[in-house]
């Protein structure tokens, strides 16, 4: 009964996920134990000629590697840019230059940016809050004058 434990502990050093501890507890019983010695010579054989033998490729497939290879060189390259990949890129790059001309409008230093970069954004989220009340009340303001439905 015990043999059967130091057996798995065999197949489980081969693989590597033996610890340390049960590996020498291995080597002990491999040192006292003939059946048990030679099972693992035999177990590590037939997985060493098991990892050395070379597996045979499935038939058909070079060829059909190869016409793959050449279905891609006949089709024309399908990597076309999209009108959503060209929105966002000119959008982004108008986000950029506005925000630039908002940090040049503000005074922004960019060499001290870091140092002062709470300041600037307070006041420009103050100054732009302002600005959407302000917006709001006379979108409201409009509204109110048309009758109700």
């Amino acid at each position: 009964m015990q043999c059967n434990k130091y057996r798995i502990l065999i197949h489980k050093q081969l693989d590597g996920r033996a610890t340390e501890l049960e590996i020498r507890q291995l080597r002990q019983h491999l040192d006292t134990c003939p059946n048990c010695s030679r099972y693992q010579e035999e177990t590590t054989a037939l997985m060493e000629s098991l990892r050395l033998t070379p597996l045979p490729a499935p038939p058909g497939l070079q060829a059909c590697v190869a016409q793959r290879i050449q279905n891609q060189r006949r089709e024309p390259s399908s990597r076309k840019p999209s009108l959503t990949t060209g929105l966002l890129l000119g959008s982004s790059c108008i986000a950029a230059g506005c925000l630039v001309l908002l940090f040049f409008f503000l005074g922004v230093d960019f060499l001290s940016l870091p140092a002062n970069i709470y300041e600037h954004l307070s006041l420009f989220i103050s100054n732009f809050s302002v600005s959407l009340e302000s917006w709001l009340s006379g979108l409201w303001n409009v509204w109110a004058r048309f009758p109700s439905l």
